[in-house]
């Protein structure tokens, strides 16, 4: 299995966010990533990109036109595969992100319209599908959470069968807890992953021994983060070589 280094910001009116903890934090807009972060430099170093809209009118059938407009500049600038997500409750919204270039639509809230999973599956087939699962920790038991971590779901192996059931072709499994922490992946959720999907992992990858000991599992298909400041400069390329050196067998650029 090819391992793979995903890269995930949220956007919200013409600005992009990071998260910790689910609690979004303001980075700039598109030109200020390039220009003070040079984030070129980083997506140069990633297999993947997820860009999440968390902008709250969830009534709205279409993407807005501010989003649409700054994933075409982000298109322009950078030539890896894009995943888009974040408020996708209808088929018309999934048309759009398909045709500004994304090749795969997350979904997490929208799990609970079945429909319009089944339809996205049979129109777009399983391996553009993607279910994203947010979870914590209560009790000693992991627990899911829709809605940006705001309300309680299921248990998460209820919740992984159920994205199964519903034959998303991939699972991100997100940890609220640790999110942008830097605190490490948290080990208990290695044993809720199997191999009959690729999983990515969230929530606390932030140095080279994060990343070295969840490739080690055999059946971690990625890592997600989207911890920007801990990769400035050449933090992510840096990465990079050293997991190879490691011989993580990572996805080629």
């Amino acid at each position: 299995m090819k391992k793979r280094i995903i890269f995930k910001l949220y956007y919200i009116n013409q600005f992009f966010y990071l998260s910790r903890n689910f609690n979004l934090q303001k980075v700039g807009n598109i030109e200020w990533l390039y220009k003070y972060f040079n984030f070129k430099k980083i997506t140069d170093s990633i297999d993947e990109l997820v860009i999440l809209n968390v902008e709250k009118e969830k009534k709205v059938t279409r993407l807005s036109h501010d989003f649409i407009i700054n994933v075409k500049k982000l298109c322009e600038k950078t030539f890896i595969p894009l995943t888009i997500g974040g408020g996708i409750n209808n088929l018309e919204k999934i048309k759009q992100c398909f045709s500004l270039g994304a090749e795969k639509i997350i979904f997490n809230s929208s799990i609970k319209n079945k429909n319009l999973i089944k339809n996205s599956v049979k129109r777009y087939g399983s391996q553009a599908i993607i279910c994203s699962i947010d979870y914590k920790k209560i009790n000693n038991n992991l627990i899911t959470y829709l809605d940006n971590g705001e309300n309680k779901y299921l248990e998460i192996k209820k919740h992984i069968n159920l994205a199964k059931k519903l034959k998303f072709g991939e699972i991100f499994l997100n940890n609220i807890d640790r999110d942008g922490t830097g605190f490490g992946i948290n080990d208990e959720i290695y044993k809720y992953i199997d191999n009959k999907l690729p999983y990515v992992v969230g929530g606390g990858a932030a140095k080279y021994q994060h990343f070295v000991e969840c490739f080690n599992q055999k059946n971690v298909s990625g890592i997600s983060t989207g911890n920007l400041f801990n990769f400035i400069g050449d933090g992510l390329k840096n990465l990079r070589l050293n997991l190879i050196k490691s011989n993580v067998n990572l996805r080629k650029l």
